[in-house]
């Protein structure tokens, strides 16, 4: 996994090694093939002709064009990954029906998320250590199951989520229990990913074990750099 002779948590390690092995493989809605795929766009997204001048622009849908993508994948895919990846701050509610309307289910659009998440945050961590990206898993084959959970229903988001109260899924249901256990609620970003279980959990796996580590920082100073980081990065959330 990390070629490196720092002191990484092993519980860490483990984390990575079990993502970026479940991003090769079939999810609800993608093939191991375009997952891999997804995330090679992830990373190749940055250096966009296109994405670098609407960056500039006061309103990134006044500058027409294609986007140059390194991979086959649907056009709409190439424009979510490309948003997401250049222009998060700049995302609306008009831009994501206009998605649907080019086809791009819900949970087909989540998954894309989830892939970028996993991506950028896995990415972020070597960068940040001064290593090499990690090479990108084969694919592993088999189909998408292509299931809805139960217990989905629009609450704050722009796509479904898992109702806490009515939810099925076994992982979800734990999910939400500790967060319960935790702080009597489950918050927003909790549930932001539960219409792909897997996306929920496989984050939320990553973030507690990079949050949760040993540090020399404790739990709110960790929130302090993270939330003027997120200033300093236009974040709108």
């Amino acid at each position: 996994m990390l070629q490196t002779n720092l002191p990484i948590n092993k519980g860490l390690l483990n984390a990575f090694k079990s993502e970026w092995d479940r991003l090769s493989r079939p999810g609800y809605w993608w093939t191991g093939s375009e997952r891999v795929e997804i995330a090679r766009e992830v990373r190749f997204a940055p250096t966009c002709e296109l994405c670098q001048m609407r960056s500039d622009a006061i309103s990134p849908g006044a500058l027409k064009g294609e986007h140059q993508s390194t991979t086959d994948l649907p056009v709409n895919v190439i424009e979510v990954i490309h948003r997401v990846v250049n222009d998060s701050g700049r995302l609306s509610e008009k831009w994501f029906q206009s998605i649907r309307e080019m086809g791009l289910s819900d949970a087909a659009y989540v998954e894309i998320i989830g892939v970028i998440a996993t991506t950028i945050t896995i990415d972020t961590y070597t960068k940040a250590l001064t290593l090499s990206q990690l090479p990108l898993p084969q694919p592993q084959v088999g189909e998408p199951s292509k299931l809805l959970p139960i217990g989905l229903a629009v609450h704050s988001a722009w796509v479904p989520t898992i109702v806490p109260e009515k939810g099925t899924d076994q992982a979800i249901e734990q999910h939400y229990q500790k967060m319960l256990n935790l702080s009597g609620l489950v918050a927003n970003i909790m549930r932001a990913m539960t219409i792909v279980p897997a996306e929920q959990i496989g984050f939320v796996s990553l973030m507690d074990n990079l949050y949760h580590t040993e540090h020399t920082l404790n739990k709110l100073q960790i929130e302090q750099v993270a939330t003027e980081v997120s200033v300093l990065n236009e974040c709108f959330y």
